[in-house]
Formats: structure tokens, C-alpha cells, sequence
């Protein structure tokens, strides 16, 4: 069986930028990866690019940020509260943490310095609706990679994730 040419270049894209997750060539991958909106050099490359932790209590904010997250190709993982991450830091090994600063309960910015303290290399993302300049600096001081404001900017976000995966642990 011969395949024309357009479509073994259309397989050859998919396979190049696709993990493809027990497919043959025949066969279409598991996991479809739509055109990524976010036009960042590379970001849109491969599926599974690392792992990510979001912890927020906010269900919205959890679902944007894994939705757009996994678009890029991340294993995404989400926790409600800064004790659900606590137990998720072990089994989910994530290579970076999206962590709200400011949840009922214990706040991630009372968390932050356990996370440093116990996941050294891992960096902290510090999420807030609040972007006043003492919480900033606050999450600064206490270790974070970065700090982002509410609603979130979803190109920088690609960017900012892009960075903290050049200095996060390999898996």
C-alpha cells in the first residue's frame, strides 16, 4: 500500500511532534494534540514535557491552568489545598508547583518555605488574585520562581513554565 505524499508528511508532522503512545504508523496516537494557540518557540513540540503540580481552591482556576498546561504537552496535576499538595509532592514528583498564596487554611505563602525547605530544586510558581507588592515580595523571599497575578496571562504563563523547566529537576 502506497500513501501519498501529503499524507506520510501529515504522519511524519505527528510522530515529530507527538509522543505516540504505543500507536503504530497506521495508527492514530492515543492523545490528539490540537494546534496550541500559544505561539512560543518549542512549547508546543512534544506531549509530555514534564510534570506540574497546580494547587489552588479555586475549581476554575485549577481547570484553566490544567486545561492550558496539558494543551502544552504537561502532565498535569491538581491539588485544592496546600495539604492535599503536601501528600501529592510525594507520589506525583512534579517538576514545578503552581501554588496560590493565598487559600483558606494554610496559604501557600505560609506553605512556600516547606516546599523549598523539602523540595529544594523544585520550582515554586506563587499564583495570587492579590498582586499586592509585600505578598510579591513576601513569595520572593520565601524562595518562589515567580509570582503571577489573577487572571492569568495564558502566553506568559507558557513562557514562565518554559523557564522553570530549564532549571527543574529531570524526570
Amino acid at each position: 500500500m502506497r500513501l501519498n505524499l501529503a499524507e506520510t508528511d501529515t504522519r511524519a508532522r505527528i510522530r515529530s511532534t507527538h509522543t505516540l503512545t504505543g500507536a503504530t504508523a497506521n495508527e492514530q496516537p492515543q492523545r490528539q494534540h490540537r494546534r496550541c494557540p500559544h505561539r512560543l518557540l518549542g512549547a508546543c513540540a512534544v506531549t509530555d514535557r514534564g510534570r506540574i503540580l497546580v494547587v489552588d481552591d479555586e475549581p476554575v482556576v485549577l481547570d484553566t491552568l490544567r486545561e492550558m498546561l496539558q494543551e502544552l504537552g504537561y502532565d498535569v496535576s491538581t491539588a485544592a489545598s496546600s495539604e492535599q499538595a503536601l501528600a501529592a509532592m510525594a507520589t506525583v514528583r512534579p517538576q514545578i508547583v503552581f501554588l496560590d498564596l493565598l487559600m483558606p487554611g494554610i496559604s501557600g505563602l505560609e506553605d512556600l518555605p516547606h516546599f523549598r525547605e523539602h523540595h529544594r530544586r523544585v520550582p515554586v510558581i506563587a499564583i495570587t488574585a492579590s498582586m499586592e507588592p509585600e505578598i510579591a515580595r513576601q513569595a520572593r523571599a520565601a524562595g518562589a520562581f515567580d509570582v503571577v497575578g489573577k487572571p492569568f496571562d495564558l502566553d506568559a504563563i507558557a513562557r514562565l513554565v518554559a523557564a522553570a523547566m530549564r532549571v527543574a529537576p529531570r524526570i
